[in-house]
């Protein structure tokens, strides 16, 4: 942002949102699977299972910074 001059004030506002990745992996891939039904290929649940092992301990972590004048 540019410098403000002297009659504006600076307002910052932020937001964080840290999710476990093992979550955001479940809760991506299972509305899937519930309007698709099983898969015919075991290959599709092993992938999916090794993803879930794969980000345990993970997180994924959302960040928004804005500005503004008033």
């Amino acid at each position: 942002m540019p410098p403000s001059t002297s009659g504006e004030t600076l307002r910052a506002d932020d937001l964080t949102v840290t999710m476990r990745a093992g979550a955001f992996i479940a809760v991506t891939v299972l509305p899937i699977i519930c309007i698709q039904g099983l898969p015919e290929h075991p290959q599709t649940l092993a992938v999916a299972t090794a993803l879930l092992a794969a980000a345990h301990g993970g997180h994924v972590v959302y960040r928004r910074v804005r500005g503004s004048r008033t």
